[in-house]
């Protein structure tokens, strides 16, 4: 059964940055995971890169960002990020249709998905899945990692560790 994954600008930009788009693309393609991303997000992407330049390194759907879901959350979270909430209420919308997983890196925003029940994967869990999946070698892992911290992502030693750590004796 294939993954439904749904993504966050900050997934969508760090991959941009990291210049990695070709390599996520791949991951997908051998993991059977579809791509989902709201239309509020490449709204918010679209200063880093364009729909279209998107379209063309990177298979994904767009879904809708104005649903009523997404409404009653913008209520009761009014913390969250618009394109926070879209992940959010898209990722409820579709869970009972199969596997879902929301990509988010911001804490209150995880935090808050885990509450409702969905799975959670953040920027570095996709690129530890990649390094697992031998889309990327433990050299490009880690040099990711550390760009990421270099483009303003708030990582901790503990955290880096954590994520490194099973890797240290692979190739």
């Amino acid at each position: 059964m294939s993954h439904l994954l749904l993504a966050d600008c900050s997934l969508v930009s760090a991959l941009v940055d990291l210049k990695c788009l070709d390599r996520f693309n791949h991951f997908l393609m051998v993991k059977h995971w579809n791509l989902l991303i709201p239309d509020m997000v490449l709204s918010e992407i679209s200063g880093k890169i364009t729909r279209r330049q998107l379209e063309s390194r990177l298979k994904f759907s767009v879904c809708k960002s104005k649903s009523p879901a997404a409404m009653d959350l913008r209520a009761r979270y009014p913390s969250l990020g618009d394109g926070e909430l879209a992940v959010i209420s898209s990722a409820l919308e579709r869970r009972a249709t199969g596997r879902v997983v929301a990509s988010l890196d911001d804490r209150i925003a995880r935090s808050t998905a885990r509450g409702l029940g969905l799975r959670v994967i953040g920027t570095l869990g996709i690129l530890r899945l990649m390094f697992e999946s031998k889309t990327i070698t433990r050299k490009e892992l880690e040099d990711y990692c550390n760009s990421l911290s270099n483009i303003g992502f708030h990582l901790t030693g503990e955290l880096l560790t954590e994520i490194l750590r099973p890797c240290k004796n692979a190739p």
